[in-house]
């Protein structure tokens, strides 16, 4: 009802992309139940953009790469594209731009054991922990992909106090 309702959205409708999709890469690396995003992110320190199982872990509206699972094309930052964007495992960060000093959920899982589920999630000292289960309460950013051939008003700068805006 949010995405519907939100006058916002609809007046950037068009510039939406429904195809690219939201990837959570649920695949496991291994019997021990941890999944692709862990090794990445935790293990490696070697975030990646590349969703792999796009069949089966790209979320989209529409088009031929991803599952078609979703009903409006919106989801969730993945802990790749946090860890890109400045926050790490374990190690504070407040400097970075998605840092909001409140805790919330990626959509990248990262371990299953003892019927427990854990995701990675932006934490309030704008860390990225892996090892707190779905239990937790935290928050939650919605995300939306534009077209690459989106227009900008000039000037915008991609920081919280100077962004960038959709020309309309």
């Amino acid at each position: 009802n949010w995405y519907t309702t939100t006058s916002n959205l609809h007046d950037l409708e068009d510039y939406i992309d429904k195809e690219t999709g939201f990837c959570n890469d649920a695949d496991t690396i291994s019997s021990n139940n941890y999944f692709k995003p862990y090794d990445r992110i935790y293990t490696k320190k070697v975030p990646s953009f590349i969703c792999n199982s796009p069949k089966t872990n790209l979320f989209t509206v529409n088009g031929e790469k991803g599952n078609n699972e979703l009903t409006y094309p919106i989801g969730l930052i993945t802990g790749d594209e946090a860890h890109f964007a400045g926050a790490v495992w374990n190690t504070g960060n407040k400097g970075f731009y998605l840092y909001t000093n409140k805790r919330y959920w990626t959509m990248s899982p990262a371990s299953f054991s003892n019927s427990v589920l854990t995701l990675f999630q932006v934490g309030s000292g704008g860390k990225l922990p892996y090892d707190l289960s779905i239990t937790t309460e935290a928050g939650i950013r919605p995300v939306i992909n534009l077209k690459a051939d989106t227009p900008f008003k000039p000037g915008g700068g991609g920081s919280s106090t100077n962004p960038y805006e959709v020309a309309i």
